[in-house]
């Protein structure tokens, strides 16, 4: 199984339970570690003395946040479900 579509699909099944806590917490990993390497290395320009300050500390977060958003919440929303077609043979049947 491929681990990160194991991760970026959703859980059909209603509530919290170990599978989606144990998603959960791998993303939640996973973000950390990406936004303190991103941090770091912006830290090694010379933004590090905007990044310093509380204004740049949260266009960071808002920059990292916002498209980050969907693979944190993957688990947290029910999937969406498309619009049900009839089967040819109820429609045939019909006519």
């Amino acid at each position: 199984m491929n681990l990160w579509r194991w991760l970026v699909t959703p859980d059909p099944d209603p509530g919290f339970n170990w599978t989606k806590m144990l998603k959960l917490a791998i993303r939640v990993v996973l973000f950390a570690t990406v936004a303190t390497l991103i941090s770091s290395l912006l830290a090694l320009t010379p933004l590090r003395p905007y990044l310093n300050t509380w204004w740049g500390s949260l266009i960071f977060i808002l920059i990292l946040y916002v498209p980050m958003a969907r693979f944190l919440l993957v688990d947290s929303f029910v999937p969406r479900r498309g619009p049900v077609r009839p089967r040819r043979a109820a429609r045939a049947a019909a006519a």
